[in-house]
């Protein structure tokens, strides 16, 4: 039997576009399910001090959305087998600099925390780079889960670190993008794969099996909706 295959389609405008992989379609479903919470959305806040090139900061997190695709990314829904579809888009994420108090950086953080994000061919990352004073600088990224997790934060910062130095020719090449893994997503979640016909057997097995379902051990009553969780502040005397 021949292999199943998915092509990247390269649009008119030049534009690479794939279908969107199986994790990136929970997250968009699950977002719409519960009315465009901010569920799948991420954060990474850092203070830069001391004097910070602000032009050549700009420049660090372009030579990194270069690299690396899915920071240029956005989806959409189709109507293909998948339901949506994702693009890369030629232009890196724009770093918004902006000039606030400390009052004021709350609530702009807090606006970063809460942003939602949708699959309807907007961006789903955001930049902003908070001035405080001439010397202190606070830098912030919120992003969809589909783009970017919080162990990728980590990647984004090293290499944007060794991009403001001047050591982006030592960042190792990437063997593969995101949209290869997508593909391969595709490839197994296609009637014919292994991977689908184990889903669709467990399917029928366990639809109307209430009996099973009442039986799984729960630690605590689940209200139904998710939740972020919540702070609880004290002082450690």
């Amino acid at each position: 039997k021949p292999k199943a295959t998915v092509k990247r389609a390269i649009t008119a405008s030049g534009l690479l576009e794939f279908p969107a992989s199986i994790a990136q379609r929970h997250c968009f479903l699950h977002g719409e399910l519960y009315g465009g919470q901010a569920t799948y959305t991420n954060n990474l806040t850092f203070n830069l001090d001391g004097k910070l090139d602000v032009a050549r900061w700009q420049q660090s997190l372009g030579i990194v959305a270069s690299r690396q695709q899915v920071l240029r990314m956005r989806c959409k829904e189709s109507s293909g087998h998948t339901g949506f579809t994702c693009i890369i888009q030629p232009d890196t994420p724009q770093l918004e600099v902006i000039s606030v108090t400390k009052k004021e950086l709350a609530h702009h953080l807090f606006e970063q925390t809460v942003r939602n994000y949708a699959a309807n061919g907007d961006p789903l990352i955001c930049c902003k780079l908070f001035q405080l004073a001439p010397d202190s600088f606070v830098f912030s990224i919120s992003a969809h889960h589909s783009v970017c997790d919080l162990y990728s934060f980590g990647v984004i910062t090293r290499e944007m670190i060794a991009a403001y130095d001047g050591r982006e020719s030592e960042l190792p090449e990437l063997p593969l993008q995101y949209a290869d893994y997508a593909l391969a997503d595709a490839i197994r979640s296609q009637p014919s794969s292994v991977d689908a016909r184990m889903r669709h057997y467990w399917y029928a097995q366990l639809y109307g099996s209430e009996s099973f379902v009442s039986d799984l051990p729960l630690d605590r009553p689940r209200n139904g909706s998710p939740g972020r969780g919540a702070a609880i502040h004290y002082e450690v005397p």
